[in-house]
């Protein structure tokens, strides 16, 4: 198993853990919302940085997988920026 595998392996890891604590949180914040996205997105570009030195998928495969993980690191941080002030005042209720 190369390095940035278990990369892939941590980064996995750690969005699991990021999404679980939305799933069981009863309080969530925009700001955690925003962060597990920004997690997912870079579990999806270290993912793809093994695709490329693997050569494990194709040209358009690599490309998709591109630009989902920059889009939704890209989500997660324009949540995390426009919900930065508010994160000490209300939360959103599970319903």
């Amino acid at each position: 198993m190369t390095p940035v595998a278990l990369l892939v392996l941590f980064c996995a890891a750690m969005a699991a853990i990021a999404v679980g604590r939305l799933v069981v949180s009863e309080q969530r914040e925009y700001v955690d919302i925003g962060t597990a996205l920004v997690v997912v997105g870079i579990t999806l570009l270290t993912t793809l940085w093994v695709a490329l030195e693997e050569s494990m998928l194709t040209t358009v495969e690599r490309l998709l997988l591109a630009a989902v993980g920059v889009g939704v690191v890209a989500a997660g941080v324009v949540i995390i920026v426009r919900y930065w002030d508010q994160s000490a005042s209300p939360t959103i209720a599970r319903e």
